[in-house]
């Protein structure tokens, strides 16, 4: 650089790289205008298939969850309270029995 400079042709060597600069992508936007958007959307793949694909794999994923969510079976409010009424009365059926078994055992004891 010390070179240029002492010979003063540091401001023709910053031009020329300048010139090349530019005339470099010139020729690259030249090319780059030669090819068609569809030539560049089919070569990166930015066409509508990758998308449906994938919203046809979410789509399934989201039938079988809705699917499973159907297939469970949730107890109804109404067996929930005809369910308590049963144990009640279950509990009271067991309750007796459990009375009378005792009655039983006393009235053996008498008897020995």
């Amino acid at each position: 650089r010390h070179v240029f400079m002492r010979d003063e042709t540091m401001s023709l060597i910053t031009r020329l790289r300048q010139n090349v600069i530019k005339t470099g992508l010139r020729k690259i936007n030249a090319s780059y205008s030669r090819i068609s958007l569809d030539d560049v959307c089919t070569r990166l793949g930015t066409t509508v298939e990758p998308a449906n694909a994938y919203h046809s794999r979410i789509e399934f994923c989201l039938n079988i969850y809705s699917g499973a969510i159907r297939a469970m079976r949730f107890p109804d409010a109404t067996e929930d309270e005809a369910n308590t009424e049963a144990r009640r009365k279950r509990l009271k059926e067991e309750q007796e029995l459990a009375k009378t078994l005792e009655e039983d055992e006393e009235d053996l004891e008498d008897d020995f």
